[in-house]
């Protein structure tokens, strides 16, 4: 079961969606519909939305995490990005050749996290009980 607070926010986005769409005549269908549900239908209703957004039924999961090697580098002077860039190394421009940027972690899903990180675990086993 989602949270209430992801529940509440979740009926707030979806409503929100569905009046910025209103000259269709199923947004108008399906904001009746969700003032017909009852407590229970609700519950199931935003259960089945926010997992099919990624989220746990017993808290908020994210499916991604950052990655620890790759990233996307971008030059402070020009604005240059270099996609796929390796943390672990230093940066040079491809259009100005300034060494100067911010670097930004790329995230994955774990298939992927854990090819790019073999020596670390999942950040979540870490703390398992």
């Amino acid at each position: 079961m989602a949270s209430e607070t992801l529940r509440a926010v979740a009926e707030a986005n979806l409503r929100q969606a569905l009046r910025a769409v209103r000259q269709y005549p199923a947004s108008a269908d399906t904001l009746n519909m969700l003032s017909r549900f009852d407590a229970a239908e609700r519950e199931d209703f935003f259960d089945a939305l926010l997992a099919g957004l990624g989220y746990g039924l017993v808290h908020y999961e994210p499916s991604t995490r950052e990655c620890e090697t790759c990233g996307r580098w971008r030059c402070d002077d020009c604005g240059w990005t270099r996609q796929y860039a390796n943390y672990g190394m230093k940066q040079v421009c491809g259009r100005c050749g300034s060494r100067v940027g911010k670097f930004r972690k790329s995230r994955h899903r774990r298939d992927v996290w854990e090819q790019h990180n073999p020596e670390r675990t999942w950040p979540e086993a870490r703390w398992a009980p």
